[in-house]
């Protein structure tokens, strides 16, 4: 008899304890291995030099398989950025990985492919994952479109850590994914 009862205390516990975490869950537990959770996402630093395009590719072999058959599998895409708490904690994700490409200070060469692009309409920036495009970080004089060729999203090192549009088709050594948490 008082095992039976350990047994009900201790599944009354665990089903509190999931009744207090789905609608808000933050927790690493959330996410893949080696992703970190913030907000409601999944995000993962890559340092594979690639193209922007090859980038997005990438990030798109990630997915989460839907358990409902009418919903689709939720799938990684570089990453969008829609507060400036959310870009806080991705340049600081950036930053604190000690990654630095060329010298001693940290600010050189350091960029990082992000999912903003216009190559749809010049000047009118949307995210790879179609979420809206409602604030930006942009470096100053930016976006400039450079030799009319620049149409992809990085973060600049150089320009504080803001953003930039640059050309796609120039590899970067970083870029980041974003993933809906479980």
């Amino acid at each position: 008899m008082i095992y039976r009862q350990k047994i009900l205390v201790l599944t009354l516990a665990l089903v509190s304890v999931m009744l207090m975490c789905p609608g808000d869950c933050q927790a690493s537990c959330c996410c893949p291995t080696f992703w970190t959770a913030y907000n409601g996402s999944c995000y993962r630093l890559f340092s594979y030099s690639m193209n922007w395009h090859e980038a997005e590719a990438y990030c798109n072999e990630f997915s989460i398989p839907s358990l409902d058959d009418r919903e689709r599998n939720s799938v990684a895409h570089l990453v969008s950025i829609h507060s400036l708490d959310e870009h806080d904690f991705v340049v600081s994700y950036f930053r604190s990985t000690g990654i630095k490409d060329q010298g001693d200070d940290e600010s050189t060469g350091r960029n990082m492919w992000v999912g903003f692009h216009d190559t749809n309409s010049e000047g009118n920036f949307e995210w790879t994952d179609r979420s809206s495009f409602n604030m930006n970080v942009w470096s100053l004089g930016q976006p400039d479109n450079f030799n009319s060729r620049e149409h992809c999203g990085n973060i600049v090192g150089v320009y504080g850590y803001k953003w930039n549009d640059y050309p796609c088709d120039v590899d970067a050594q970083y870029f980041m994914c974003k993933l809906p948490v479980w």
